[in-house]
């Protein structure tokens, strides 16, 4: 009976479920989680990272803002709740995210995550430096690579952009 699961044996079952493809599976028991301990910040953080995986992005920052209040783990929260904004289209608050407290990785994905909103803005300059900068910490960061793909298809750079996408594939294999 899904009653006497712990919230571990929960989350290790929504984590497998994850891992799986099985979105749907490992919601349920992240929503059983939180109706039994709604300051679970792990539990949170994995429900916005499925919503992010989702496309919902509200759903996302909802939970992903709740974690913060929870004392979730920012070097966690924070790259997944600027995919998140991005998803709603809410560029400024992407770029407005705090960097400092940030580990190498979560730092690299952030400023890959402010290089795509500066370039949803129009603002190519400081969507290189982004880009740039978040490669300089993390050298191969696919994320990054897709978005200077991303911005060179933008300036009509369509050998540069494909270059990049390749070399996004070969990294993946």
């Amino acid at each position: 009976c899904e009653g006497d699961l712990s919230d571990e044996e929960l989350m290790s079952r929504a984590d497998k479920s994850l891992h799986e493809g099985k979105l749907n599976a490992s919601l349920i028991d992240l929503k059983t989680i939180l109706q039994k301990n709604p300051g679970n910040a792990e539990a949170r953080i994995m429900l916005g990272n499925i919503y992010v995986l989702l496309g919902e992005g509200q759903g996302a920052v909802k939970e992903l803002r709740l974690a913060v209040k929870h004392d979730g783990d920012i070097a966690t929260i924070y790259p997944l709740l600027a995919r998140a904004l991005l998803l709603q289209q809410k560029f400024q608050d992407v770029i407005d995210l705090e960097l400092s407290e940030l580990p190498e990785k979560g730092k690299a994905d952030l400023l890959t995550s402010r290089g795509l909103a500066f370039l949803s803005m129009g603002q190519k300059e400081e969507a290189r430096e982004a880009f740039n900068e978040s490669l300089e910490i993390e050298e191969g960061n696919t994320y990054a690579i897709l978005g200077k793909a991303k911005l060179a298809g933008y300036e009509g750079k369509f050998k540069e952009s494909r270059l990049l996408l390749m070399q996004v594939i070969d990294v993946d294999e």
